[in-house]
């Protein structure tokens, strides 16, 4: 997909693309926009899969991920001037298991994640053999609604990160700070994050470590 705009309309009603298959689907969008849909770019299970400079904007959700039991849906790379923004529940949402199969080898670069009252990033189990990574993200004012809802589960006080269930999340060359005063960048629960190069502003960027969660940082700047 080339050069075009999904539009859900002003209800939100419709979704942009929907991919749910066993095995490879080779999906590239190049410059494609996902306009007041109820969710962007769905993908259950479909690996090999890569958005160029595309743009999430005032849907439900922006990107939904996760895999089948029969194959991981993983392989995905979501880069080139992306920007995610007025989503009314989550930017991106990734339900990272499905039986005892995880998703694996994701990579969001070159995005700006900004302006939805949802989440920012939800990850719930990211337990597979290669890290999810996030390359040059730029965060700011995510989490200003009082609730959000992804897969039928509400959720109070969304933030800018939400992590369960997470190992070897690794943010590189990140601003890790929300830009809302008095409001906490995230909760981390039982999961594992590196960051290398990143911005960490303690003012607006601190996060809730719940559980076994653990954060490593190398050449932070603060």
């Amino acid at each position: 997909f080339r050069d075009l705009v999904f539009d859900g309309g002003s209800g939100r009603d419709t979704s942009g693309i929907s991919v749910n298959v066993s095995g490879r689907s080779g999906l590239e969008c190049l410059n494609v926009a996902f306009w007041r849909t109820d969710i962007g770019y769905k993908n259950v299970g479909a690996i090999d899969w890569k958005l160029h400079g595309c743009t999430f904007n005032r849907g439900n959700i922006g990107l939904w991920l996760q895999p089948l039991s029969t194959m991981h849906g993983g392989c995905g790379l979501v880069d080139g001037g992306f920007n995610i923004s007025y989503m009314a529940q989550a930017g991106i949402y990734i339900q990272g298991k499905a039986s005892s199969t995880y998703m694996e080898q994701l990579k969001f670069a070159n995005v700006v994640i900004e302006n939805n009252t949802g989440f920012g990033i939800f990850v719930d189990h990211w337990q597979g053999t290669w890290p999810l990574i996030f390359d040059h993200i730029y965060f700011e004012t995510n989490g200003t609604a009082d609730n959000a809802t992804l897969d039928g589960t509400t959720y109070h006080d969304p933030q800018m990160l939400y992590l369960n269930d997470a190992n070897n999340v690794q943010f590189i060359n990140c601003k890790l700070t929300n830009g809302i005063e008095d409001t906490a960048g995230g909760d981390i629960i039982d999961s594992t994050v590196y960051t290398y190069n990143c911005y960490l502003l303690p003012a607006y960027g601190d996060f809730n470590m719940v559980g076994t969660s653990r954060m490593y940082h190398s050449h932070p700047h603060v």
